[in-house]
């Protein structure tokens, strides 16, 4: 997904199957393995650059 701001806040929980979750933060990609019950809570107004 293109680099996008947070309308509104979000919480999303993961419920499935573990998968593989990469982001921008300060301009470095992070990665990580969400598995079921992992959530990421976002801030209205934060950028957000998933893939």
């Amino acid at each position: 997904m293109p680099e996008h701001y947070i309308e509104g806040h979000r919480l999303m929980v993961q419920v499935g199957e573990p998968t593989a979750f990469e982001w921008k933060e300060d301009d470095r990609w992070r990665q990580t393995t969400l598995k079921p019950g992992d959530f990421c809570l976002q801030s209205h107004g934060e950028t957000n650059a998933p893939r």
